[in-house]
């Protein structure tokens, strides 16, 4: 703490006042490491953490497969992380965290078609915490070259947020995944010494994947969303089905872009998935069980960073 004040001091003594940057964090690189797997026939599981420097994540997730089409599952999620953020007199790094929940739902519409259709509605809550922190003093010459004296009182504004997002999936060629979703945000800021900021609307995600010889694929999505606009790729290598399970090693790499003040982030890193197939006294069909184990694995909601803002009362003499 006494290392990370000092740097503070240090910057904010050669920053421009007042400070107007968009900080931007590196928050790996990143280890994840997952595990999903069947609680009976037709009930699985799965749980995933992500550790780095500045980023830690767990979540866990239970889901039912009901007549091999429909696909139900609750999901909670914590995440903490440590990023930049822009005050009146310099940038600061702090440590931020957020729990959410989520729910999400899957229609296969036509698993024997060309295109095989599928539909997903998911929701989210999340909530983060304010954040007091030291008020801050000094002086700085303004555009006159005149020295004027300031205090800054500083915090960082927690929020609460929902959304809901529907989206189909289809597989217009052979290897080949295409999704679309539509993203609806409602995050509100707890802000004390401004007026309110709200991320309110639309938005839109895209996605591909693409199978490859060897069982490699590589994938990507962009994301245009009301607090935050983000943009990740990947390619990952899938080992066939042994014994009890199947791995998948995943390269990956993901850029957040916040919006207003929230701060932007990137992370690179490596995840590694198993899927535990339990193959005694199932009635799954072998196909049925694996589309519901991939299913399982991906999040119900994945929020990319901290919905957290800096919020402050600057006086000036």
């Amino acid at each position: 703490m006494v290392a990370c004040t000092f740097s503070l001091c240090i910057h904010n003594a050669y920053a421009d006042i007042p400070n107007n940057d968009h900080p931007l964090t590196f928050i790996g690189p990143t280890i994840r490491g997952g595990v999903t797997g069947l609680l009976t026939d037709t009930s699985g599981y799965s749980f995933a953490g992500e550790v780095a420097a500045n980023n830690l994540r767990i979540s866990g997730s239970v889901g039912w497969n009901i007549f091999d089409v429909h696909h139900l599952k609750l999901m909670a999620d914590y995440l903490g992380q440590r990023m930049d953020y822009s005050f009146f007199n310099g940038d600061g790094n702090f440590s931020v965290d957020q729990g959410s929940a989520g729910i999400d739902y899957e229609f296969d519409v036509s698993p024997y078609s060309r295109w095989n259709p599928q539909f997903d509605l998911n929701a989210y809550y999340a909530s983060a915490p304010n954040s007091p922190l030291n008020t801050q003093t000094g002086t700085f010459v303004n555009s006159t070259g005149v020295t004027q004296t300031y205090t800054d009182v500083q915090r960082l504004a927690g929020s609460n947020s929902t959304g809901i997002s529907p989206g189909i999936f289809i597989y217009p060629w052979r290897g080949g995944k295409l999704g679309l979703a539509l993203n609806y945000d409602n995050v509100r800021y707890n802000m004390k010494y401004q007026s309110n900021v709200n991320a309110l609307g639309l938005g839109g995600t895209a996605q591909i994947r693409q199978q490859l010889p060897h069982e490699i694929s590589i994938g990507a999505a962009a994301a245009v969303r009301q607090p935050f606009n983000s943009y990740q790729a990947d390619i990952a290598w899938d080992t066939s089905p042994c014994f009890d399970g199947a791995w998948e090693f995943k390269v990956f790499g993901i850029y957040v872009a916040g919006k207003q003040t929230l701060p932007s982030t990137y992370n690179a890193g490596l995840s590694i998935d198993y899927f535990l197939d339990k193959k005694a006294g199932t009635t799954l069909s072998e196909q049925a069980k694996q589309n519901f184990l991939v299913w399982m694995a991906k999040p119900a909601v994945y929020i990319p960073q901290v919905l957290t803002i800096p919020d402050e009362n600057v006086m000036v003499s």
